[in-house]
């Protein structure tokens, strides 16, 4: 198995061209698969992946993993032999795994490597319950395993209904539009899913909010879950190189929304004002 894997991962070479830039793959061999998790709703935690090739500017895995924020987007690391240390883990294990807590199980070096999807075949084989989390329609390949099994749902992370708008913060990130559409297609598999909007981005995920719900309704989903933009060291910075934010004025127009506790508190009740109008379940992240 550890032979399989580590062809995969050098199959993808030193660099994979993500976008408009190359990435370092690298290899790592973990200890553990399962990691007890303190998120809500979650009893275990299973990243099959060191480092993300999305990069979104906002996100915090860097702080997580206490790595350079600056070099986030850089770099991914396959941890080849988790599924043979996951096959160990699971006797005895009950409750709830999320799929994706820190890092995207479904980045685009999974295509690669299957190293998500290998796992995904042993947990739906256990007693737990799986909970993945996800910006990639790179999920719609593992369709039919998904629907299969009823112990399993599938989040898919979307902040903003404008492509374009998206781009600007979740520069590698399929857009919003690849990931309502796998969402209309997971329902039509029976898949249960819901929508993670977060973090709620000041400019990006209020631009057409109406249009955007009615969008996730369209979809199928019943469920949406909000969660406030957290600040970090050096994240504004990070926010402020983003095009969209052309000059001094509309920097601190975000900055003064991004540092505002009843802004963040003002979108949020607006968020479920029509999420509930909608018809649909709305939950607080945290």
């Amino acid at each position: 198995m550890r032979d399989l894997f580590s062809y995969s991962v050098n199959a993808a070479l030193e660099h994979e061209q993500t976008g408009r830039r190359p990435i370092r793959i690298g290899e790592l061999t973990c200890r553990t698969a399962l990691s007890v998790s303190r998120l809500p709703g979650l009893n275990y935690a299973l990243n099959p992946y060191e480092g993300c090739e999305h990069a979104c500017v906002y996100c915090y895995a860097p702080y997580v993993l206490r790595t350079d924020p600056s070099e986030w987007g850089e770099w991914v690391n396959a941890k080849v032999n988790m599924p043979s240390i996951l096959s160990r883990e699971l006797k005895g294990k009950e409750g709830v795994v999320g799929v994706g807590t820190v890092t995207d199980p479904y980045q685009p070096i999974e295509a690669r490597t299957s190293l998500t999807r290998m796992c995904l075949e042993q947990l739906l084989r256990s007693k737990l319950r799986v909970s993945i989390l996800t910006k990639s329609d790179i999920v719609l390949r593992d369709l039919t395993l998904l629907a299969e099994s009823s112990k399993v749902e599938v989040g898919m992370t979307v902040t903003a209904r404008d492509d374009r708008i998206a781009a600007w913060f979740e520069p590698y990130a399929p857009p919003p539009s690849k990931r309502l559409r796998a969402l209309t297609r997971m329902n039509s598999e029976g898949i249960e899913t819901y929508v993670l909007m977060g973090p709620l981005i000041p400019i990006a995920t209020e631009a057409e909010l109406d249009k955007l719900i009615s969008d996730i309704v369209e979809t199928g989903t019943r469920r949406v879950m909000v969660d406030r933009l957290r600040l970090r060291p050096g994240m504004l910075d990070r926010v402020h190189n983003v095009g969209l934010l052309r000059d001094d004025e509309s920097k601190r127009q975000f900055d003064a929304k991004a540092l505002s506790h009843s802004y963040s508190s003002s979108l949020e009740l607006r968020l479920q004002e029509l999420v509930e109008n909608a018809g649909m379940v709305f939950e607080s992240a945290f």
